[in-house]
């Protein structure tokens, strides 16, 4: 009973899914105006139980559970345990329990990844009633399966194409680090560890907060901009004491006329 009452929730999920995805991309006002019709011709449609139980059994179990056991695994032991729980407790405002801790760390890896194990070992082909699905159905499942998953390593290799390094191992450690600009979204929460960090143009320069160098930054554009305002003063001021120089010495020059008798 808890079998069929699960493929009944299983099958509604997709079916809303797919109806939903029609009608944001479509979005027509006769669709919008009629989505249950809508919902009911997707749900009769010729052969849409077949295609119905190719996403269950492929699209909709087996990438969830590689994607689930590639998160765990790379948040806690690449990213860090730590690193998450110093997160979680920035969040929170309090340290997550020893519990969940505990199954973050050990237990929700070890028991997805038995899932995965026992998925793969107990497969079948899959099939409906007498019907027996032929083998190229069978590649597009699987093909919907590792199309969420696949992006995955080769945007893994494509990061570590890109950061800096001589060597893969470089370049391996500089990808699993996090962006210098990765922190909270609200400023009043960079502080401390989430300070946004740059390092400097030499290497092994201590790095310097960027709030720091934007407000150093400011600071030498206003000192250079007195500086060519007390310049300009200066240049003014020589000026007015050279024209009046300049002044008095033809006033000492012009010849005084002759005096009549």
């Amino acid at each position: 009973m808890s079998s069929v009452w699960s493929r009944s929730t299983d099958g509604f999920c997709l079916l809303e899914t797919l109806v939903t995805a029609i009608v944001d991309e479509i979005g027509t006002d006769w669709i919008i105006r009629n989505k249950p019709v809508v919902t009911l011709g997707v749900a009769i449609a010729w052969a849409g139980i077949y295609w119905l139980l190719l996403m269950d059994n492929y699209a909709a179990s087996f990438s969830l559970v590689l994607i689930s056991c590639i998160m765990c695994i790379c948040v806690m032991y690449i990213y860090g345990h730590r690193n998450y729980f110093k997160d979680v407790e920035m969040m929170l405002g309090f340290p997550p329990p020893l519990f969940f801790k505990v199954c973050w760390r050990f237990i929700s890896p070890v028991i997805i990844s038995f899932i995965l194990i026992f998925t793969v070992i107990q497969y079948k082909p899959i099939t409906y009633n007498d019907y027996v699905y032929p083998n190229w159905s069978l590649l597009i499942g699987f093909s919907m399966a590792m199309s969420s998953v696949v992006c995955i390593p080769i945007y893994a290799l494509y990061k570590i194409s890109k950061s800096p390094g001589a060597t893969f191992r470089e370049r391996l450690r500089n990808a699993c680090k996090a962006h210098p600009t990765w922190g909270p979204a609200l400023k009043e929460h960079r502080t401390g560890r989430y300070a946004p960090m740059a390092s400097g143009p030499e290497e092994g320069m201590e790095a310097r907060p960027l709030q720091e160098k934007e407000e150093l930054k400011e600071k030498e554009k206003e000192e250079l901009k007195e500086g060519e305002e007390a310049r300009e003063r200066k240049e003014e001021v020589c000026l007015t004491i050279q024209q009046g120089s300049n002044g008095s010495t033809n006033t000492h020059n012009t010849p005084s006329s002759p005096t009549v008798a």
